[in-house]
């Protein structure tokens, strides 16, 4: 189905993947205790690596696009924001997974979808550098 938006979701996705860094979303999942009740003796977690595709850019330039300042959020000095599609395989990022780009290993701060029309189709990811 053809949406008002349809230009505008066609046109990100195709930045992204054409401009995009090549970088690996590792999904980070906590193990679970060994015995019920003690969570100070985790087994190891398992962690999912999946290359996506991304754009960074400096967080300063974040008043140049208001879609992606959080509410109330204050302006981030020395931070990046990435965007990546919501192309098919591609797993939802949380605050919890780290990205790999290069040998750096990048926390999220923030992982905020944007979804006109109530179907993500693609991510606002705060890093913490």
């Amino acid at each position: 189905m053809t949406t008002v938006f349809q230009d505008f979701i066609d046109m990100a996705i195709e930045m992204i993947n054409e401009s995009g860094m090549l970088v690996t979303l590792r999904q980070i999942t906590p193990g679970a205790p060994v015995v019920s009740g003690e969570d100070w003796d985790p087994t190891d977690g398992t962690n999912v690596d999946t290359p996506v595709k991304m754009i960074f850019f400096p967080e300063e330039t974040i008043d140049k696009y208001p879609f992606v300042r959080i509410p109330y959020e204050l302006r981030g000095q020395g931070f990046e924001f990435a965007l990546m599609a919501n192309n098919p395989g591609v797993p939802v990022p949380s605050i919890e997974d780290v990205i790999i780009r290069g040998t750096d290993q990048l926390r999220l701060r923030y992982s905020k979808p944007y979804a006109p029309d109530g179907t993500p189709i693609l991510y606002v990811l705060g890093i913490k550098t």
